[in-house]
């Protein structure tokens, strides 16, 4: 990079310069094997890629992807942590390592993320860190991690720093408002999870429901074009949408610590089908313990808190409801 000083009328922003070290992810070695921990979850992974290179052998790289569903929709899954030599959970293998592959003799590493909003790659000098998780990981807790350039962290340590002194390989930077804004309306009544848009959405062709833990998913495609969606209600017929993959018999949402509610709309000017529009996730706590105390066409909104109709539409232009990216 170059830097200069001086009298420049203008100083241009670097499009790809973060205003924290960016991309931080942490490793390292448990029962010989190489651990990879991005540091906070990464919803909607849709494919990882690791390279190793050194400069007198050939380079290997692991590339992991994960299955599309209809049509090509392909959500992804949540990625927080990865064990070299697998297994990989929710992914397949479109890439495997050379067989007889030692990591250790590798010089660089490179990360490579795809799927998460601002998710960014990153790329280090992986001799040293290689011989410092060799040689210490097991002075240290099972869940703390090395994190080059910065040390040993354990997931206390990371929470406090991430997005204040460093960014995780996830994390988007808090100086360019990146964080997706836009929220969705979740409340209990009658025993029954609901969803309100906030706002109407006339464009969209689907749904899908990521509730975590576990990965368990249910898409919904939109086969009636209803200017008037708004509310869906997670188990009850809806008459705009068929249900393309259901949830699991067993699968009880009372359990469920949080939920990512996403659209799946087909981009009319580049004619992409099954893009995907994000909303936050929604913390499931709140809105199970609270919604009796709420009128019935009050929902909690992630970040915001409960709010009526009335107040979604007096918080426009403060509030951001997916409908209205």
């Amino acid at each position: 990079m170059v830097s200069s000083t001086g009298c420049g009328p203008f100083r241009q922003e670097n499009p790809m310069e973060t205003s924290l070290p960016s991309a931080k992810f942490g490793l390292r070695v448990t029962d010989g094997e190489l651990r990879f921990w991005t540091g906070a979850p990464c919803p909607g992974t849709t494919g990882v890629t690791l390279e190793f290179s050194n400069p007198q052998t050939d380079d290997a790289t692991l590339e992991l992807s994960t299955p599309s569903y209809d049509e090509g929709l392909m959500p992804g899954v949540e990625l927080e942590h990865l064990t070299l030599d697998g297994p990989y959970p929710g992914f397949s293998v479109k890439q495997p390592l050379p067989q007889g592959f030692d990591w250790h003799t590798a010089q660089r590493l490179d990360l490579l993320v795809y799927g998460p909003p601002n998710s960014q790659g990153i790329g280090i000098d992986f001799a040293p860190i290689a011989t410092e998780i060799s040689e210490h990981s097991a002075e240290h807790p099972e869940d703390t991690y090395y994190f080059p350039d910065i040390g040993w962290l354990s997931p206390a340590e990371v929470a406090a720093k991430d997005g204040k002194e460093f960014m995780t390989v996830c994390t988007p930077d808090p100086a360019r408002d990146e964080a997706v804004a836009a929220t969705v309306g979740v409340r209990v009544t009658d025993g029954t999870l609901r969803f309100w848009t906030g706002t109407p959405c006339p464009f969209d062709s689907g749904v899908v429901l990521t509730f975590q833990p576990g990965q368990v998913e249910t898409t919904l495609k939109n086969t009636e074009l209803d200017p008037d969606f708004e509310h869906l209600n997670l188990g009850e017929p809806a008459p705009q949408f068929t249900v393309t993959r259901p949830l699991p018999n067993d699968f009880d949402w009372r359990t469920a610590k949080s939920v990512l509610f996403r659209l799946v709309k087909t981009d009319t000017a580049t004619n992409r089908a099954n893009q995907l529009v994000w909303s936050k996730t929604t913390e499931l706590a709140t809105p199970i313990a609270e919604s009796a105390q709420h009128p019935a066409d009050t929902y909690y909104f992630e970040g915001h808190g409960w709010l009526s109709p009335a107040e979604v539409a007096a918080k426009d232009g403060s509030i951001q409801t997916i409908c209205d990216k």
